[in-house]
């Protein structure tokens, strides 16, 4: 399983989980996207990894804007 931790996660934090956690890989945004990249993108490309993404989001507006809900629904992504 992949833990993916957005933008509004601390990055380090991220980190840490991931040094100790030796049964899932944990990735932050900022691994793999740039800064301020959309929050519609990431969930498309993140929801598009094999392993069974989780994405870890401190981001509750993504939950409330209409066009990003229905992104994490088509996708199926687990969300957290």
């Amino acid at each position: 399983m992949i833990f993916f931790f957005d933008e509004n996660m601390i990055e380090s934090a991220a980190r840490v989980i991931g040094a100790f956690d030796r049964t899932h890989e944990v990735r932050h945004l900022l691994d793999r996207f740039p800064r301020g990249t959309a929050d519609v993108e990431w969930i498309r490309t993140v929801a598009s990894w094999e392993g069974d993404p989780v994405a870890v989001c401190a981001d509750g507006r993504i939950l409330k804007n209409a066009v990003e809900r229905r992104v994490l629904k088509e996708c199926g992504l687990m969300f957290v």
